[in-house]
């Protein structure tokens, strides 16, 4: 993973039990400067804590590598595989962090860790806008395909790592605003007519004669309006309805070479993501 350089005042979350690579490397490539740590500890003089107390070590260690003035905070926890303990201990650190410096860039690695605590550190990004939730693939494993079959398979059958289970424990609901389907269907529009003219302004007029046609115009009928005022009327709706909106929710920004609004990454991954069964 390469080195991003000359970047200070950085916040990480990460989680800690079996995997050193997938926490240390985004450590240096975002150069934060203070680490908090989920760590997980079941009994700190039995023999069954001793992988995760030396996985920490580790961590630990790597991360003083990359440089010793790396602040590492622990958050010794015996519950990383209860969602709702997770989500609390998220939610409280990145509280601590922008009472500390409301400006803080704070970063959330979802990669490592339980399972509870990935989705629990996602849900707790969107819930704080600003915070960056971020994830990293593997490129190579350490251990070969003997290896896996020795782990994962039992008598030559496959079982994976878990024998035996507890009963499912059914995680709490917290609400989160889905984007309100006409804004995306008419980003998506004018996504559309931006690609079907490249060099050109999509005025206003083409926007609502097509949102009535699909029925995504929020106010009158789909009816053609032909009045000067009327359309002036229209042109103000739109803007007040779609327009400001798309630029509150930073899903469009100004081209000012071609004078005509675009779509940011964030609203593409807007229009990839939600309603996609809609066509326009």
């Amino acid at each position: 993973m390469a080195d991003v350089v000359g970047r200070k005042g950085r916040v990480m979350i990460a989680c800690v039990t079996f995997e050193t690579i997938k926490i240390v490397d985004p450590i240096r490539f975002y150069a934060a400067t203070k680490v908090h740590l989920i760590s997980y500890i079941r009994d700190s003089n039995s023999e069954r804590s001793r992988p995760y107390k030396e996985f920490y070590s580790q961590v630990c260690e790597m991360i003083s590598d990359i440089d010793p003035n790396i602040q590492v905070v622990q958050h010794p926890d015996n519950s990383v595989s209860k969602f709702d303990l997770m989500l609390r201990t998220v939610l409280n650190i990145i509280e601590v962090e922008k009472s500390q410096d409301p400006k803080a860039e704070i970063y959330i690695n979802t990669s490592a860790g339980s399972s509870e605590y990935t989705s629990a550190a996602t849900i707790a990004a969107m819930m704080n806008p600003g915070t960056i939730p971020f994830s990293v693939n593997t490129r190579d494993y350490t251990i070969d395909l003997d290896g896996v079959r020795k782990a994962y398979y039992d008598n030559g059958v496959p079982v994976g790592l878990s024998k035996t289970v507890f009963d499912p424990r059914e995680l709490p609901m917290y609400p989160i605003r889905m984007p309100d389907k006409k804004l995306v269907l008419a980003l998506r529009v004018l996504d559309k007519l931006n690609r079907e003219c490249p060099s050109k302004k999509i005025s206003s007029s083409q926007m609502v004669d097509r949102l009535k046609r699909l029925d995504i115009w929020y106010r009158g009928t789909g009816e053609k309006t032909e009045k000067t005022s009327a359309k002036q009327n229209e042109a103000v709706y739109y803007h007040r309805d779609f327009v400001t909106k798309w630029e509150q929710e930073g899903w469009i920004e100004k081209d000012e070479y071609l004078d005509r609004n675009e779509l940011t990454d964030k609203g593409r991954k807007i229009i990839e993501t939600f309603h996609t069964l809609e066509s326009v």
